[in-house]
């Protein structure tokens, strides 16, 4: 049995466009500045590009966010071709296990098309190393449950207004 990647089915980029929406949505019919996702194949940035896209052909907005593809070492190849000025990627094989193995991706399928992607919104691809993804988790981890920490002592508070009102 062989697993026929997401990556090269042409619907999966239709349904990474939904992202752009949203992200749309969110921000109340705004378009941000700059759109950041990590880049294995790159059909997430590639597919919210496209659905930014869609918005603006479709006169919803005029404007589209610059990219940022971010790649983690040694899984560079996006970041090596738009660092290096190349119109495709040189890649080479690697098998090093790292903390962002989503993205741990050699031959990106769709590296000619982010790498126009990029280059057309004037954004940039940038490189972290494991020890910067691994910081990263812990800080999301911590401000996670920092929230998770403060909606149950709004509970709380509110369940015990709710039972000092009933016995009112």
């Amino acid at each position: 049995m062989a697993y026929a990647s997401h990556a090269w089915h042409p619907a999966f980029l239709l349904g990474q466009m939904t992202v752009a929406w949203e992200i749309w949505e969110q921000l109340g019919g705004a378009v941000p500045d700059w759109l950041i996702a990590p880049v294995g194949h790159g059909g997430t940035l590639l597919g919210a590009w496209r659905g930014f896209q869609h918005l603006r052909r479709s006169g919803i907005t005029n404007k589209l966010p610059r990219l940022i593809a971010v790649q983690a070492e040694p899984y560079t190849p996006i970041y090596d071709a738009v660092h290096f000025g190349l119109d495709s990627i040189h890649a080479s094989p690697h098998m090093e296990r790292i903390s962002a193995d989503g993205i741990a991706i050699s031959y990106p399928v769709r590296s000619v098309a982010v790498i126009e992607a990029i280059r057309y919104s004037r954004g940039i691809a940038v490189e972290v190393t494991d020890q910067e993804v691994l910081a990263a988790h812990h800080a999301m981890a911590a401000r996670v449950l920092r929230r998770a920490d403060q909606c149950i002592h709004r509970r709380r508070a509110h369940a015990r207004a709710a039972r000092r009102h009933q016995a009112a």
